[in-house]
């Protein structure tokens, strides 16, 4: 069943490429398919766009205020987040303001914001810490398939997109076993911000943000950290390593970049997202071979 969601395709610059991300990730309305309509469904969306941010990327990062820091520390001692926290160099805590954050995100799937803010109630900066910078990692929900003695593959399915392969390869290799294949884990479960030429890009937590922004918050405390380029903030390229479409640097580094704004502030086009599921395979065989 399609999820109702909220997508910036407006920003797309010919019709050909909305029409194929209309069609391929989305459910267009029922007798509203042909090729007309959406490309009048595009045009639609890039009047909503509309005029230029103000400020675009300019988040105005600050320190978290000195009574939150018990939070922060206890946080450091998470194991999980030492391990997320090991891959990121520079990373602090940090403030910043919603709604200048540079997206490289297409879409937000509404009916997931309920779920990740359920208990926030009143935004205060404690009630906000637990939603962007969660004490405990998320559950990893899966499905896998069967395996049996003679099986040569195994196949997980989760209802997480942001389940990834982590590593791959071999893990450990002792005098008696050798362990190999592939570990997975959900991308990094907090908000997580980063600032390149001094804009500011929002590189996970959209659907936690848009619905802090729709209870009322201003700014979040986030994950944060300096980065040199572009390439080393992940953002370099078309796709994400999965495959999902994202907007390209040229459009992020433009005069009129999407934001965190063209969501909050009613600028985002409304559509019926296709659900997704995230499927990970991964097959051994073992052969015999004449080493002459």
């Amino acid at each position: 069943m399609p999820t109702p969601g909220l997508s910036l395709f407006g920003f797309f610059s010919d019709a050909e490429q909305a029409i194929g991300y209309l069609r391929r990730d989305c459910v267009p309305a029922p007798g509203r398919d042909s090729e007309t309509e959406l490309a009048q469904e595009w045009r639609d969306a890039r009047t909503r766009i509309g005029p230029r941010i103000a400020g675009a990327g300019m988040a105005d990062p600050q320190p978290i205020p000195a009574p939150f820091q018990p939070y922060l520390e206890a946080l450091l001692e998470q194991a999980w987040m030492r391990a997320c926290l090991g891959d990121l160099e520079g990373a602090s805590f940090r403030l910043v303001e919603i709604d200048p954050l540079l997206c490289h995100q297409l879409a937000i799937d509404t009916s997931r914001v309920g779920r990740l803010l359920e208990g926030l109630g009143s935004p205060t900066l404690a009630a906000l810490l637990d939603v962007c910078l969660p004490m405990a990692h998320p559950a990893l929900p899966y499905d896998p398939s069967p395996v049996w003695p003679d099986s040569t593959s195994v196949i997980v399915k989760s209802p997480r997109n942001d389940l990834r392969i982590d590593r791959f390869g071999v893990f450990a290799a002792g005098t008696d076993t050798v362990l190999l294949g592939a570990r997975l884990r959900l991308a990094k479960p907090f908000v997580h911000v980063a600032r390149v030429d001094g804009r500011c890009y929002l590189l996970n937590g959209y659907h936690r943000l848009f619905g802090c922004r729709q209870a009322g918050a201003t700014h979040v405390p986030c994950v944060f950290r300096d980065v040199p380029d572009h390439e080393a903030a992940g953002l370099a390229g078309p796709r994400l390593a999965d495959g999902q479409i994202r907007f390209p640097v040229g459009l992020l580094t433009s005069d009129n970049p999407p934001t965190m704004a063209h969501f909050t502030r009613g600028r985002a086009h409304g559509v019926a997202l296709r659900a997704k599921s995230r499927v990970v395979h991964v097959s051994w065989h073992q052969y015999l071979v004449h080493d002459e």
